[in-house]
């Protein structure tokens, strides 16, 4: 600040020695409390950041963090004014501070996942990296699931050395466990008319009539036949990302496709992102399988068929649905969603379905819930339609869904994946975020806490997704594991 030379006034009282109150250039009076008692003129008083205030200058927000130090009736509000990090409704750090302004330290000290270790740690144990998923501490064993399943910062390492899948097969980065190829130490010869192609990993046996690198753009080369084909469409059976044109191949595990004596359902799928029936081709469904993976997919694949029936539509299978799914349990046709927006005078909602096809599992769906939606006032989980009401002032809010953690609107809360009671119900809803990472989509990092959005994924923050336009070039928005689920999250394409 510039002082005011040559009409500085010194406001000293009379019984003191020096001036400890003088006259900014911009009018405001800076002061110092000294043994003399304070320095002010009357009416004022000096303020812990050295300014003379009046009676009523606790409700100036000082920090600038959208709280007053006080309300009106003198309730404190902002218990730390000059810190722009402390305020009613902040996320509470492993700091030692009140965070949030509850009265309570560190409270969050709680084991949410029930695994024996906390968010902030201990001096005899190291902190959760993960505190909502308990097969992911530093205790845990490092498993082959392109997670960090020990908290040590890496992803699929081999600590002690042992191999994380085994004799004869190899961890590959975003595919999991595969079979050692053909240029492994001790693998048997590719057969008369093959060879062992090294250009993929693991090596494989690739018959001679074309190669990998011989095919045109849009094609590649069947390991089988030899011969070039179109990548893989939309559910068509796939090995890497690279068999499809969609540039994404998705275990089938993680979209909890459903069998039947009629369907034979491949390890591995050709997918394509999707929160909605209008994300996808005309002849698709947005598959949600309750797991957090979803995927455009043909009908056929998941035995079922299309019909006309909108959102709540009465129905008797899947077939009468646009969506290709009829919730049995109450004969209506169930249409997902990301946003109230997209349902028009309906809610977007969890629910808990049995379906045709497939069995119990939960998903986001076009509702006549009756519960608020994102941002209507509350009183407690009960009035919301996602049972999730945020405390704040002057009133609650309740939460609602999402597709991406923009749709929350509100820089401490991001869109995470909320489980409503099995493995198979699994929604998008906008919750509290438990760190403040300040690393940005593509962001180099090492643990979940590096970044914004709370997600690194195989060393680079990954944002939530909806659909492939929510991630920047070089990226897909493609189903990352976390414990018994699935996020979508733009991520590093993977082979």
């Amino acid at each position: 600040m510039r002082w005011a030379l040559g009409s500085v006034a010194c406001l000293a009282l009379a019984a003191m020695t020096s001036c400890s109150a003088i006259v900014a250039g911009d009018g405001t009076i800076r002061c110092e409390r000294g043994t003399g008692g304070d320095p002010c003129p009357s009416g004022l008083t000096c303020s812990a950041e050295g300014v003379c205030v009046g009676g009523d200058a606790c409700q100036v927000d000082r920090d600038h963090d959208g709280f007053n130090a006080c309300n009106a009736e003198g309730v404190t509000l902002d218990c730390d004014d000059a810190n722009p990090q402390i305020f009613p409704g902040a996320p509470e750090q492993c700091n030692g501070n009140d965070d949030n302004c509850n009265l309570s330290i560190d409270e969050e000290q709680q084991d949410l996942d029930g695994d024996g270790y906390t968010r902030c740690g201990s001096p005899s144990r190291p902190p959760d990296c993960d505190d909502e998923d308990p097969e992911r501490n530093p205790g845990a064993a490092e498993i082959c699931d392109n997670v960090d399943n020990n908290c040590n910062g890496l992803s699929d390492e081999d600590p002690v050395g042992t191999g994380l899948c085994g004799a004869g097969a190899l961890c590959v980065a975003g595919r999991g466990c595969v079979a050692l190829g053909c240029a492994a130490p001790g693998a048997p010869p590719c057969a008369s008319g093959s060879h062992c192609d090294t250009s993929v990993n693991p090596a494989t046996c690739l018959n001679d009539s074309c190669t990998t690198t011989s095919c045109t753009a849009g094609q590649r080369c069947n390991r089988d036949t030899g011969a070039c084909e179109s990548l893989g469409t939309v559910g068509a059976a796939c090995v890497a990302a690279s068999d499809c044109a969609s540039g994404v191949c998705t275990r089938s595990e993680a979209l909890n496709l459903p069998s039947s004596s009629t369907t034979t359902i491949p390890s591995s799928v050709c997918s394509q992102a999707c929160c909605r029936s209008s994300d996808c081709s005309n002849g698709q469904i947005c598959w949600d399988g309750g797991r957090g993976a979803r995927s455009c997919l043909p009908p056929a694949l998941v035995g079922t068929s299309v019909g006309p029936g909108a959102a709540t539509a009465a129905c008797t299978t899947g077939g009468d649905c646009a969506s290709g799914v009829c919730a049995t349990d109450v004969s209506l046709c169930v249409a997902g969603c990301s946003l109230d927006g997209d349902c028009g005078s309906l809610t977007c909602a969890p629910v808990m379905i049995t379906a045709d096809p497939g069995s119990d599992r939960g998903q986001l769906a076009c509702t006549a819930s009756s519960g608020g939606k994102r941002g209507d006032s509350c009183a407690g989980g009960a009035d919301c339609a996602v049972r999730i009401c945020f405390p704040a002032w002057p009133s609650n809010f309740c939460s609602g869904p999402c597709g991406t953690s923009s749709d929350c609107g509100y820089n401490l809360l991001k869109c995470s994946l909320v489980n409503y009671g099995s493995d198979t119900s699994w929604a998008q809803i906008c919750r509290a975020k438990q760190t403040i990472g300040l690393g940005t989509q593509g962001s180099s990092c090492t643990v979940d806490s590096d970044c914004h959005d709370e997600r690194c994924v195989r060393g680079i923050c990954a944002n939530t997704c909806c659909t492939q336009a929510n991630c920047p070039s070089g990226t897909v928005c493609a189903a990352s594991q976390s414990g018994s689920h699935w996020e979508m999250r733009c991520g590093p394409a993977a082979g």
